[in-house]
């Protein structure tokens, strides 16, 4: 019981108030535009995204809820979804959760694998 009350309160300060991530927090997102693909590089790149936490590094300079988000350990199977350095767009709608602790994200992910 002790983690499950320590999980129901994380997710209930995850957003800290905020309506938006800013630059500098620690991100868990999904990839709703690569969808049409059939082959099972889309499953593997999405189950990437859901088990990995990214870090946004900046914002688009014409629209400004496209946020740019850094991942390490990119697997060179997906690599052609990140740029060079590692990096993708994600609008404010594609990140689950967001915060500026990157432990917090870490228990979130946990708590989805063993399905807590």
């Amino acid at each position: 019981m002790k983690y499950i009350k320590t999980y129901e309160t994380l997710v209930k300060h995850t957003y800290e108030g905020r309506i938006k991530p800013k630059i500098g927090d620690y991100v868990i997102c999904k990839d709703n535009f690569f969808t049409y693909r059939d082959d099972n590089m889309v499953d593997y790149y999405h189950d990437f995204l859901e088990n990995n936490i990214g870090l946004i590094i900046g914002k688009e300079e014409i629209d400004y809820d496209r946020f740019i988000v850094k991942f390490d350990n990119i697997p060179e199977k997906i690599s052609g979804f990140f740029d060079v350095d590692g990096c993708t767009y994600f609008y404010k709608n594609d990140i689950i959760h967001f915060s500026p602790d990157e432990e917090k994200l870490e228990l979130i992910i946990s708590t989805n694998i063993y399905n807590l």
